[in-house]
C-alpha cells in the first residue's frame, strides 16, 4: 500500500510539473525590466514612421510598394512598442558585439525596442520600426525587408540609415 501511495504521489508531482511548465511555456515571456525612456522613444519613432508612411503613398513607385506601405500603416499602427521580455534580453545584448535596435518575434504583435536604441535617436529608430513592421506582415527575409525598406525610404525621403542588410544583400 505505502508504495502504490508512493507512486501516486510521484504521478500527481510529475503531472504537476508538466502542466505548470505547460502554462508558463505558452505564456508570454516573463516581463523583463521595463526601458520607459526606449518605449517613449519607440513611440516618438512610431508616430515619425507613420508619418512617413502617409508621404510614401502618395510617392510609391509601384502597386507592390503602395500595397507595402498600406500593409506597414496598419500593422506600425496597431503594434505596441515595449521593452523586451527577459527571455529576449539576449537579443539586445548579443555578445558577438551586433547592435540591435528592436526586434520582433513570431509569439506576439509587439515591437520590442532595445535600451541602446537611445544613442541613435528617433529619426534612425523610426526607420527600424518600420523595418521590423514589414516582418510583423509576415516577410521572414531579411533582403526581401530591407529591400522593401529602402522603396518605402526612398518614396518618403532619403534613407538616414543603411542597415547591415543592405551591404549583405547586395542593395547599395
Amino acid at each position: 500500500m505505502i508504495v502504490v501511495c508512493k507512486l501516486r504521489q510521484k504521478w500527481a508531482f510529475a503531472l504537476f510539473s508538466t502542466f505548470f511548465f505547460l502554462l508558463t511555456a505558452c505564456g508570454k515571456p516573463a516581463a523583463g525590466p521595463v526601458d520607459q525612456a526606449a518605449e517613449a522613444l519607440g513611440r516618438e519613432a512610431q508616430s515619425l514612421s507613420l508619418g512617413w508612411l502617409e508621404s510614401a503613398a502618395h510617392e510609391a513607385s509601384t502597386n507592390e510598394v503602395r500595397q507595402a506601405i498600406e500593409d506597414v500603416q496598419n500593422i506600425l499602427a496597431a503594434s505596441n512598442i515595449a521593452s523586451p521580455p527577459s527571455a529576449y534580453s539576449e537579443t539586445c545584448n548579443d555578445s558577438k558585439g551586433r547592435f540591435t535596435a528592436a526586434f520582433v518575434t513570431k509569439a506576439a504583435s509587439d515591437i520590442y525596442v532595445c535600451s541602446a536604441s537611445k544613442r541613435l535617436g528617433k529619426v534612425f529608430l523610426a526607420q527600424v520600426l518600420i523595418h521590423e513592421a514589414l516582418h510583423l506582415g509576415g516577410i521572414t527575409d531579411e533582403c526581401e525587408v530591407t529591400r522593401l525598406e529602402i522603396e518605402i525610404m526612398t518614396s518618403a525621403m532619403r534613407i538616414p540609415y543603411k542597415n547591415a542588410y543592405v551591404t549583405q544583400c547586395g542593395l547599395d
